[in-house]
Formats: C-alpha cells, sequence, structure tokens
C-alpha cells in the first residue's frame, strides 16, 4: 500500500486540498484524499494545458478500502469546494445508464468530473451478462474517451441522425473520474481481461486497509478555508484557447482547442527519460513472462506525465519541475506495484479462482494467528456453504496454500497460510 509520509506531500492546490480533507475527516483517510486530490485538481485543468507529447490532465482514479471507512468524505468536500468557488459545467451525474449518456453529457460540457460511489457495483453490473449492451458498453466508452483528450472524439452513428440521435463531435473532451468501492465488490467485478486489454493500465488504483476511529473533534472543522477557494475560483472563468478566428470561414478551425504548452524544465526532462527506459524494461520482462502486466508498465510514463502536469496547474506553473516529475514518477511506480500485487491475489477469470484466492485473502489478512472458520464464513457470506468447504479442503490438500487444524485453546477449526510454523501458532 502506498506510504503517503514516504511519498510526501503533493505541492501547490493538491497539497493544499489533501491537507484540508485529511484534516476535516472524521476518518482519515490519507491515500483516498490524495487520490480525490488529484482527479479534481486534474479535471479542473482539462482543456487547458498539454504536456510535451500530448498528454492531457484526464485522470481515472480508484479508491479502495473497507465499509464505513470514510471513502465519501473526500467527494463531499470536493462538491463543497467546487459549488462554493462558482465552478459550473464540471460535476456529471453521480450514475450513468449508458455509455450514450456519457457522450451526450460530454457533448453538453466538454470537461466532465465524475464522482461515483460504490462503483464496483457498477463494474459487477456491466460484467454481468444480464447487464445488457448499453451497460456493457461503459467501460469501452470510457477506454476511448481517456484516450481522446488530445484529439476530437468523433462519436457513434445511429440508424437515425434525427433531434437527440444525431452523431456529435466533440474537440479535445476531458473526461476525469475518481471512483469509490470495497475491495471485495470491485476485485470480483474485474477480470484480468480488463487488465490485458487497456482498462485497468488507464485506470490508477488508490487501496487503503485503514479503517480509523471516528473523530468528533475533526469531524466538526468543515469551514472552507480562503486560500483554497481563492485558488480554485479562477477556473470559473479560465477558457481554453482556441486556433482561428473564423475570419476565413473555417468554423471548425475557430472552435479547436489549443492548450497551453506545459513542458519540462532540463533536469526534470531527465528524470522522465530515465522512467521510459525503466517503464520499457519492465514491460518487456512481464511480455515475455505473459503476465499481462506489460500494458501497465507501457502507460506509466504517460500516466507519470499526466500527473506532474495536473501538480503543474494546481501550481500555476508553465513548466514541470524536476520535483514534480520525480514525485509523480514515485507515485506512479508504487501504485503499478499495488494493481501488480491485487491482480495476483484477487482478480481472476473464473469464479473457482476468485473464491479460493478470496479466502486465501482473508487467511493472509488473520496473519500469524490465523482465521477461524467463523470468521472466514463471516467474510465470505455470500458463498454457499459447500463451495466454501470445498475450497478450503482444496487448499488444505494442497499444503502449499493453507493448513488447517484443531488449535489448543480455540473452539473449531483454525486455518493460517502454510509459511507459519503450526508451533508459532500453538503459541501464539
Amino acid at each position: 500500500m502506498i506510504d503517503t509520509n514516504e511519498l510526501g506531500r503533493p505541492p501547490g492546490l493538491v497539497g493544499d486540498l489533501y491537507d484540508w480533507i485529511n484534516a476535516t475527516a472524521g476518518k482519515p483517510q490519507p491515500v483516498l484524499a490524495l487520490a480525490a486530490s488529484l482527479t479534481y485538481v486534474g479535471a479542473l485543468g482539462g482543456r487547458l494545458v498539454r504536456g510535451p507529447c500530448g498528454e492531457r490532465t484526464n485522470l481515472y482514479c480508484l479508491g479502495v478500502g473497507p465499509s464505513c471507512s470514510g471513502k465519501e468524505h473526500a467527494r463531499t468536500q470536493i462538491k463543497r469546494l467546487n459549488r462554493v468557488a462558482g465552478i459550473t459545467g464540471l460535476m456529471g451525474g453521480e450514475d450513468v445508464t449508458s455509455d450514450a449518456a456519457i457522450e451526450m453529457e460530454l457533448s453538453r460540457q466538454k470537461r466532465v468530473l465524475y464522482l461515483w460511489d460504490e462503483v464496483g457495483h457498477m463494474f459487477g453490473n456491466i460484467k454481468a451478462s444480464q447487464g445488457g449492451s448499453h451497460k456493457q458498453a461503459i467501460i469501452p466508452m470510457l477506454m476511448k474517451l481517456y484516450s481522446s483528450a488530445d484529439k476530437t472524439y468523433e462519436g457513434k452513428s445511429y440508424a437515425d441522425r434525427q433531434g437527440d440521435k444525431a452523431r456529435v463531435a466533440i474537440d479535445q473532451p476531458c473526461l476525469s473520474l475518481y471512483g469509490t468501492t470495497v475491495p471485495e465488490r470491485l476485485f470480483d467485478a474485474l477480470d484480468k481481461k480488463q487488465l490485458t486489454d487497456g482498462f485497468l493500465s488507464r485506470c490508477m488504483l488508490f487501496e487503503t486497509t485503514l479503517n480509523p476511529r471516528w473523530s468528533r473533534d475533526r469531524a466538526t472543522q468543515q469551514n472552507i478555508p480562503d486560500h483554497l477557494v481563492d485558488q480554485v475560483r479562477p477556473f470559473a472563468t479560465r477558457a481554453p484557447s482556441m486556433v482561428g478566428d473564423g475570419s476565413d470561414g473555417n468554423i471548425i478551425a475557430a472552435q479547436t482547442v489549443d492548450p497551453e504548452l506545459i513542458d519540462f524544465t532540463t533536469p526534470a526532462l531527465a528524470v522522465i527519460k530515465a522512467m521510459d527506459d525503466l517503464s520499457h524494461d519492465a514491460a518487456i520482462s512481464h511480455n515475455k513472462k505473459g503476465s499481462g502486466f506489460d500494458s501497465l508498465w507501457g502507460r506509466a510514463p504517460q500516466n507519470a506525465t499526466k500527473i506532474a502536469l495536473t501538480l503543474a496547474v494546481g501550481c500555476g506553473s508553465s513548466v514541470i519541475d524536476e520535483d514534480m516529475i520525480t514525485w509523480a514518477c514515485s507515485l506512479t511506480t508504487a501504485l503499478i506495484h499495488d494493481l501488480q500485487e491485487a491482480v495476483d491475489g484477487r482478480v481472476s477469470d473464473s469464479k473457482h479462482e476468485r473464491d479460493r484466492k478470496r479466502i486465501l485473502q482473508v487467511v493472509a489478512e488473520a496473519g500469524i494467528k490465523g482465521a477461524t472458520k467463523t470468521e472466514i464464513t463471516r467474510k465470505t457470506a455470500d458463498m454457499k456453504a459447500r463451495d466454501r468447504n470445498d475450497l478450503l479442503k482444496e487448499l488444505c490438500e494442497d499444503f502449499r496454500s493453507i493448513v488447517g487444524d484443531d488449535v489448543k485453546g480455540t473452539r473449531g477449526t483454525r486455518f493460517w497460510l502454510s509459511k507459519y510454523d503450526k508451533a508459532e501458532q500453538a503459541d501464539d
């Protein structure tokens, strides 16, 4: 998991927003506050700036944490700040019914920030065969729009070209997404195909296992600092630069967005070039292994640049400096390692494999003390008892996975990872 203390505080508006969200949280979640802050500032900078290779600030961030652990707070604070600062035409709906709904919202606003709760539930409905073709098309639409931020998105063609069925063309749309969910719902809804076909490689997964004690004192400190409002308010009136004035009759050119170029300083360029080399070597290595993680590493320099560009927006900087890109590369690398671990441990292509990994996860989280049958049942309550028992038997027979036995001083059977010595269990 990301250690925000080790990573360090992000500079500028991202850091200020991150501090405020944490300071006002009844249950502080620094990792989720960081994800939400980056996504919001990136959305504010949508269509305004570009990186040297055409990178934009549209980010897809997923915040994953236990139930009732404070995941809602960051979304609530961003909505409050956005409203007080007078930013209109940015917030998207809290749920979408189809890819066409996303397309229509972007055609009206051009830049959209989705703040979705229980995003894992949505992915599960999309993945389910009964989800319907309109829901099945949402993830491909998200993928397409992620890669369309630097070009004209040509909308879907309909048989009926009348009224609201007319095809839309959106110049350099900026779609940003911050979604939260509990880990079980997200990882059950995903499969490895979504890693290899590019969806997960477009997302940055911010996971926390913290569920801190509620602090009423912190939760009552809800005033929005003036300095935050002052930093955000200019984005209410800041419009993107446009190419052409239409004097030559070329209306399309007059409506083409021309974002401000934010380039690397010379020291920063050396850092991102080193990231290019690291990512290339890692992608080649994973491609040879057939792990599917080559797509994650293949996008790493782009994601790092997008994060650094977002930091520059929040700092009001005309360049990406060495500190910005170094911080962004450190975050990107940590996120990839976290996602690799999550996919290896919890994402499966079959129900059998998925349920097996879920039981292993419960036992692993129990650590050296092991997990009782009751604890495993409670945390896998949606499994059929027969399936759960068969999987426990299978995992114990495998022996390399878990060990189960009656332990002196406990009621019933306790299970632990086979790497833990049985004698240590009895003595613990």
